[in-house]
């Protein structure tokens, strides 16, 4: 991985960096405690300009670190962004706090610093938002909403007209990507929400 600070909008002491392979790159905390974003371009001759967004629970930390390229949730979001004729994936979270399980997720400060405005950065700029986050999501335990919060930050800056989910799980939160199947067709997913 290679540190860069130029070519990107940073907020504070952010670290943008970026793969040797220039097909991914990333936005950490100063600290690399918390992942705002992961870029990937997946195709180069891409029927359709811009990105698709997928906003996710939080970032992991699974062995072999951001960089691994088999990992089964960015393989699924790749082909999907392909599928729907896009050459450029963002991922951004609910939470930015990088954690291998979502039990991990304690308090606020695990939403991190920068993150609503990374994710309304990217949320304006993408085509289309997919909502994928799955059952924590709602994170009871915490008594913190934070999927309402990100769907009414949306919605109040005027972007939920392209928001959209892979289908509503038993809880009404959208469903998380690791098991997507393939051709699965985004579903529009607009305000009041859990309809």
């Amino acid at each position: 991985m290679v540190e860069r600070t130029e070519q990107v909008n940073l907020i504070g002491d952010d670290i943008y960096c970026r793969s040797e392979d220039r097909k991914y790159s990333y936005l950490y905390s100063q600290d690399r405690r918390y992942r705002y974003s992961l870029e990937a371009r997946v195709c180069d001759n891409a029927e359709k300009d811009g990105a698709i967004l997928f906003i996710m629970l939080n970032p992991g930390t699974e062995k072999g670190g951001e960089e691994r390229k088999n990992h089964t949730t960015r393989k699924n979001c790749e082909r999907f962004t392909r599928e729907q004729g896009y050459g450029t994936l963002w991922t951004c979270n609910l939470f930015a706090f990088r954690a291998s399980d979502s039990g991990a997720i304690k308090n606020k400060s695990h939403i991190g610093e920068n993150n609503n405005s990374y994710v309304l950065k990217y949320a304006r700029q993408a085509e289309m938002i997919m909502c994928a986050w799955g059952n924590a999501g709602g994170n009871a335990r915490l008594k913190l909403d934070r999927s309402q919060y990100v769907r009414e930050m949306l919605s109040d800056n005027g972007l939920s007209y392209k928001t959209y989910h892979l289908g509503l799980n038993k809880t009404l939160q959208p469903k998380h990507p690791m098991r997507l199947a393939k051709n699965t067709q985004p579903i529009p997913y607009r305000p009041p929400w859990n309809s």
